[in-house]
């Protein structure tokens, strides 16, 4: 609850100053319309044209609206940010959110922010993390598990000891070990599931330790990386092997996702056959 109440605080402050930057960049607009008003007043209609918006550029200028629907788009990312929601949304959920960020027309689907707004939304967040957290789970079951067996290392019906799963579009113009953005949500999740199941509460940093084991450095491909749940080794064909050191997590995460009971149903199934 103090986390909360400490959150609080802080979205208050960003609320009363995204509210105050907005008005600012009202009035700035204002005076720099009334500017252009006054010379061309001054030297009348000869033809003379006065730019006074910032960039210099005859009709270029972002017209008021626009900038406004920026500042809102990106102060709704940063709190989404801040309250720390990126850190338990599945890749699914985050994508349907990202969509709704980026590309709808001028923010009118997202909500006016207001310190009751983004409140109700941070405790509407915390009531509902079991189900964040199931999602991304279930998401992460599946990655490590595909339904086709495509790589021999993988059961289509539980996480072994280790996985192969796909994390960069391999191109001759990359010289060293990466994961691909879009893929580094994934990752997180994988991090975050482990830390949770282990019982130490969730991922500490934005990225969490995997994905910062390959983004803070030139890693060469093949080369291993460890942290405190895996071993990764990522080849130029785009895959990462991942090696788990905590098999009892993993019996966790199969058995919460339903491994184990896939596996005795298909089994089940073949042997009544």
């Amino acid at each position: 609850m103090s986390e909360v109440i400490a959150k609080r605080e802080t979205i208050a402050a960003m609320v009363d100053a995204y509210k105050a930057a907005v008005a600012e960049v009202k009035e700035g607009y204002k005076l720099l319309g009334q500017a252009k008003i006054r010379l061309c007043g001054v030297v009348g209609g000869d033809g003379y044209a006065f730019d006074t918006l910032p960039d210099g550029c005859r009709n270029s200028f972002k017209p008021l609206e626009d900038v406004l629907d920026g500042l809102k788009r990106k102060m709704w990312s940063v709190l989404i940010d801040r309250m720390e929601l990126r850190k338990f949304m599945s890749s699914k959920r985050l994508e349907e959110f990202n969509h709704l960020l980026y590309n709808q027309g001028r923010g009118a689907e997202l909500p006016e922010i207001e310190e009751t707004v983004v409140v109700g939304m941070l405790q509407g967040a915390v009531d509902d993390l079991p189900r964040y957290i199931e999602e991304a789970a279930k998401e992460v079951f599946d990655w490590l598990r595909p339904r086709h067996d495509r790589y021999k290392t993988n059961s289509q019906y539980e996480i072994g000891d280790r996985a192969i799963v796909y994390v960069f579009s391999p191109d001759k113009w990359v010289t060293s070990a990466r994961i691909d953005y879009h893929y580094h949500q994934r990752m997180r999740n994988l991090d975050n599931i482990f830390h949770l199941l282990d019982g130490k509460g969730p991922i500490d940093t934005h990225q969490g330790p995997l994905v910062n084991a390959f983004i803070q450095q030139n890693v060469p491909f093949g080369e291993e990386r460890e942290t405190e749940y895996f071993k990764v080794r990522i080849h130029k064909n785009g895959n990462a092997h991942i090696a788990f050191k905590r098999l009892d997590i993993v019996a966790k995460l199969n058995a919460m996702c339903g491994g184990f009971t896939l596996k005795h149903d298909v089994e089940a199934t073949k042997n009544a056959a």
